[in-house]
């Protein structure tokens, strides 16, 4: 929430074309109703709209990732989070899951 009161769908998301309504202009349930059109939105839904996501293979891992990356570093809410995409594609997360596997060979011996 805002000092103004207005309400964002989201913590990190502080711009204010990004609002969903304001609790001293609206009523709880008008806010709550408009924030709901963002909590039920699926990665089905997002995948319409993402080709180049619905294809790769770390899709079940990053669930398209965050919403608020999209917006800020792609400009759209339906595009790529770009952050995911840099740990997953970007070998980050294969770095990781290697380590763990070598770690717990150790741990089992």
């Amino acid at each position: 929430m805002w000092p103004d009161k207005s309400v964002s769908w989201c913590v990190s998301i502080w711009r204010k074309e990004y609002t969903i309504g304001n609790i001293l202009k609206q009523s709880i349930d008008e806010v709550i109703s408009q924030y709901m059109k963002f909590k039920c939105i699926t990665i089905r839904d997002l995948l319409l709209f993402n080709e180049e996501c619905a294809k790769c293979p770390y899709l079940k891992h990053c669930g398209l990732g965050c919403r608020a990356n999209s917006i800020f570093y792609e400009g759209n809410f339906y595009k790529r989070d770009p952050l995911m995409c840099g740990i997953y594609c970007g070998g980050l997360f294969n770095y990781f899951l290697e380590k763990l596997n070598e770690r717990l060979k150790i741990m089992v011996k």
